[in-house]
C-alpha cells in the first residue's frame, strides 16, 4: 500500500504567532536529535543571556505548545530557571516535513570561524568590555577569550586565521607567541595542517628558551669581563679546557686561573637529572686561550693516546659524515624527546581528570601488572610520585600522620573513579621512569605504554613513533 505524503501548508496559509511563555509549559516533541547533549558553556550562556533565538513550536489538540525546533534551548531554559522564552508558533507540519526540517536545521548550519571569533572579541574589547566580562557574558572560558585577544593583537596570528580556516584558537594564539619569527610561523602552520602541532610548538618554545638562557649567560660573562670562546677541541696546540691543565703539579682551576691573560669561558650544554626533573641547561666552563705561552701543561699533549674511540681525522670521508650524522641524530632526538615529555605529561594531566576509565583500561592494567616491568616496580617503591602530581595530591612519607597512600586511596570514591585512579597509576609509572633514550630502544613496557596513549587519542610525535618502531625513523 502506497502512502501519500501531504505537503506542508504554504507560508501564507500558516497561522504564525509570536509569544513569550514559561519554558516549563513547553512539551519537547519528537526530534531527530535523540539526546539534547547540553554542554556547560551552552547552559551558562542561556543562564546569562536567556534564549535569544526563538523556539519554534506548534499547538496540539490540547492547546499545548509542542517544540519543533529548539529542543536544547528549551531544556537549558528549564534547567536555568529562565522565567520566559520567546516562541514562534506555526501550523503543525506533516511528519515527513518535520523530520526533513529538523535534519536541515541541524545539518545546514555553519559555526563561526576562528577569525570571526577573534574579530568579535576584538570589537568587544574595543568597546571597553574587559576579558572577564566578555567571558561571563558569552559563557566562554576566560582563557579562551584571553587567547582570542592575544590573536587579535598579533598581526601575523590575526591574518593567519583569516587565510587558513583550519587554525583553531589555541593554535592561532601559539602563532602570536612567535610574532617576528617567520620560519617558526611557517613550521607551526604546516603542523596545524598536517598534524603534530602540540609537539612542534613545544619544541620551538624549548629552543627559544634555550637560546634566551644562553644569551643571558653570555651577557653575564661579558659584563664580568670574561672573554667567551668556542669550546676548545681536544688536543688543540694552544687552547684547552682548564680541567686538562696543570701548573707544575697543581690543577688549574677557575679561581687560580682568572688572573691569567688567557682566561676565557665557553658555554656548555649540559644534561642534568635532579629531583625527578631532567633536561639541558647552559653552564659556563673555563679554558685558556694559549696555555703553552702562559706556562700551563696539558694532561694529554698533542699526539697522546687516551681513548680507543676513533677520531674523525682517522676515518674516510664517508665514515666521518656518517659519524657526524649519528651524533646530530642523537642530539636532536634527545631534544625532541625532552619536548615530547612536556606534551605527554600535560595530556596525562587532562586524561587523569576523567571520572571513569575507557573500556580498554582493564586489559591494559592486567597486562601491565602481569609484566612486572621495572617502571611499575620503581613507581610503587617511590610512592607514585608522578601520579600524585597529576592528581594534585600531597606527597606522603612514612612519617605522615596517616597511613602512607591514604590520600591516593581517598580519591577512589566510586568503582569507576577507583578504576581510573588505578589506570593513571600504571600510566604514570611508565611515564616517570621512561629512559631518555627510549626512542632508540625497543623495551616492551614503554612501547605498550606509548601505543596505549595513542589508542586513547594522544598524538605521538615522530620521536615517540620511533620508540614504538624499535628506534627506526617513521
Amino acid at each position: 500500500m502506497t502512502q501519500t505524503i501531504q505537503p506542508a501548508p504554504a507560508p501564507e496559509e500558516q497561522d504564525t504567532a509570536f509569544v513569550e511563555v514559561e519554558p516549563s509549559t513547553l512539551i519537547v516533541g519528537a526530534n531527530v536529535r535523540l539526546d539534547a547533549r547540553l554542554d556547560t558553556e551552552f547552559v551558562d550562556s542561556i543562564r546569562e543571556r536567556g534564549v535569544r533565538v526563538p523556539i519554534v513550536a506548534h499547538r496540539n489538540s490540547l492547546d499545548q505548545l509542542v517544540v519543533l525546533y529548539g529542543q536544547r534551548r528549551t531544556v537549558a531554559a528549564v534547567q536555568t530557571g529562565r522565567p520566559t522564552v520567546p516562541v514562534v508558533v506555526i501550523a503543525e507540519p506533516g511528519e515527513a516535513d518535520r523530520l526533513i526540517d529538523q535534519l536541515a536545521e541541524n545539518h545546514h548550519r555553519a559555526g563561526l570561524t576562528t577569525h570571526e571569533d577573534v574579530v568579535a572579541y576584538q570589537q568587544l574589547a574595543a568597546l571597553g568590555v574587559p576579558a572577564g566580562a566578555i567571558a561571563k557574558r558569552t559563557a566562554r572560558p576566560k582563557p579562551v577569550v584571553e587567547a582570542a585577544l592575544r590573536v587579535a593583537g598579533s598581526e601575523v596570528a590575526r591574518k593567519s586565521t583569516e587565510r587558513w580556516d583550519f587554525l583553531d584558537l589555541e593554535q592561532a594564539a601559539a602563532l602570536a607567541e612567535f610574532e617576528g619569527d617567520d620560519e617558526a610561523v611557517k613550521i607551526l602552520v604546516l603542523a596545524a595542517q598536517k598534524g603534530g602541532f602540540n609537539h612542534q610548538v613545544q619544541r620551538l618554545r624549548d629552543d627559544r628558551e634555550s637560546k634566551r638562557q644562553r644569551a643571558e649567560l653570555v651577557e653575564k660573562l661579558s659584563a664580568a669581563g670574561i672573554r667567551v670562546i668556542e669550546r676548545p677541541p681536544m688536543q688543540d696546540p694552544k687552547r684547552a679546557e682548564l680541567e686538562y691543565l696543570k701548573n707544575g703539579r697543581r690543577q688549574v682551576t677557575e679561581d687560580n686561573h682568572k688572573d691569567c691573560k688567557g682566561h676565557a669561558a665557553f658555554i656548555h650544554h649540559k644534561y642534568v637529572h635532579k629531583n625527578g626533573q631532567h633536561g639541558y641547561v647552559w653552564e659556563a666552563q673555563y679554558a685558556c686561550t694559549n696555555y703553552p705561552k702562559y706556562g700551563h701543561t696539558h694532561r694529554y699533549p698533542p699526539g697522546a693516546s687516551f681513548s680507543d674511540r676513533r677520531k674523525l681525522e682517522d676515518m674516510t670521508e664517508e665514515e666521518a659524515e656518517a659519524a657526524r650524522a649519528e651524533r646530530r641524530d642523537v642530539r636532536e632526538s634527545n631534544k625532541a624527546w625532552d619536548s615530547a615529555l612536556k606534551v605527554r605529561q600535560a595530556w596525562l594531566k587532562e586524561f587523569a581528570a576523567r571520572k571513569t576509565p575507557p573500556k580498554s583500561a582493564a586489559v591494559f592494567i592486567a597486562r601491565a601488572l602481569a609484566s612486572c616491568d621495572h617502571q611499575i616496580r620503581t613507581a610503587m617503591e617511590g610512592s607514585h610520585k608522578l601520579t600524585r602530581d597529576l592528581f594534585g595530591v600531597q606527597h606522603e612519607t612514612y612519617d605522615s600522620e596517616h597511613r602512607r597512600g591514604k590520600l591516593l586511596a581517598d580519591l577512589c570514591t566510586t568503582e569507576g573513579r577507583a578504576a581510573m585512579v588505578t589506570l593513571v597509576m600504571i600510566l604514570a609509572a611508565y611515564e616517570e621512569n621512561l629512559p631518555r633514550d627510549a626512542w632508540r630502544r625497543s623495551d616492551p613496557g614503554p612501547v605498550e605504554y606509548l601505543r596505549y596513549l595513542k589508542s586513547e587519542g594522544y598524538e605521538l610525535s615522530e620521536v615517540e613513533q620511533r620508540a614504538c618502531n624499535g628506534g627506526k625513523k617513521p
